[in-house]
């Protein structure tokens, strides 16, 4: 399977810190990353969410209890999950373990979250390229 270029990051703002590591260090592997910090004030956030997931190749979502109660979060692991793009490219990153997210992301081979956070972008970059 090819690595994939395009990576779609998912995460709820309160996670905000960590997803812009984890942003700014898979572009630094060579990875293209969107996140909704691209979304400039008054843009259309819809359009720019769906030409963005229609656009990528993988997504990384981090799962967290805010990030299930994210309405925006949990449309974008349904699309993944239904799109034939993402298939064994879906990626959950486990910051804090919840029964309210998706089974489904249970059998995907979540990437968990050391207490100290790090290591995470490298068990990112190397699922992103072994998936």
């Amino acid at each position: 399977m090819k690595r994939p270029r395009r990576v779609f990051l998912s995460y709820a703002q309160t996670d905000r810190h960590l997803a812009e590591t984890l942003a700014k260090d898979l572009t630094a592997a060579g990875f293209a990353v969107w996140s909704d910090q691209e979304i400039m004030p008054g843009g259309n956030w819809a359009r720019q969410v769906a030409d963005a997931l229609d656009g990528a190749e993988a997504m990384v979502v981090i799962v967290s209890p805010a990030a299930a109660k994210s309405e925006s979060v949990r449309r974008e692991i349904e699309f993944a999950l239904t799109s034939p793009r993402y298939a064994g490219r879906l990626i959950p990153v486990v910051v804090k373990p919840t029964s309210q997210m998706p089974w489904i992301l249970d059998q995907l081979r979540p990437v968990s979250v050391k207490k100290d956070g790090s290591g995470i972008s490298h068990q990112v970059i190397e699922a992103l390229e072994t998936r």
